[in-house]
């Protein structure tokens, strides 16, 4: 005999409890990218909200976070479903709406991550020392502008008419 199914408001608090963990644990996952940080801390960055965010001390506890509210997003779905095959099922389908989702507020809005990052921020991005291996946004060694390497042009081939096909 298979347990009761919950009524139907704890059944949707439930849904929404998972894709608020998933939607989450992909939203730290993603601004453990450098550009994503990047994006997310200067968008928003200016006088009105506040200054230029600096990245945490360590990416590592961020991914562990970010995996860890994946998985706890199973939990509520194994209490809605109980049964432990369909509540995979349902875990995995609201994984990929939660990744689609946090893809879409990078590419729109992401300015509405920045509470986030904000709470994983160590401090204001000026107090900070220049970040080493050009991680999250530090300055330049020698304090100038970001060195530029030019594009690799294509081989002397392209030039070189003797390898190209006559037509007759």
């Amino acid at each position: 005999m298979t347990p009761a199914a919950p009524p139907a408001l704890v059944a949707g608090l439930l849904l929404a409890t998972a894709l608020g963990l998933a939607y989450a644990g992909f939203a730290l996952l993603a601004l453990t990218l450098d550009r994503n940080w990047k994006a997310v801390a200067a968008t928003a960055s200016g006088p009105a909200r506040g200054p230029a965010l600096a990245p945490p001390p360590s990416w590592t506890d961020v991914r562990a976070s970010g995996y860890l509210l994946l998985a706890l997003a199973f939990m509520p779905l194994l209490a809605r479903d109980a049964v432990a095959s369909f509540a995979i099922v349902s875990w995995v389908l609201w994984l990929g709406v939660a990744a689609a989702l946090v893809a879409f507020t990078k590419a729109w809005r992401p300015h509405w991550l920045r509470p986030l990052a904000s709470a994983l921020a160590s401090g204001p991005a000026e107090d900070r020392p220049p970040a080493r291996d050009g991680l999250c946004g530090g300055s330049p060694p020698s304090g100038g502008s970001p060195r530029r390497v030019p594009p690799k042009r294509p081989p002397a081939l392209a030039r070189d008419p003797s390898h190209v096909r006559q037509e007759s």
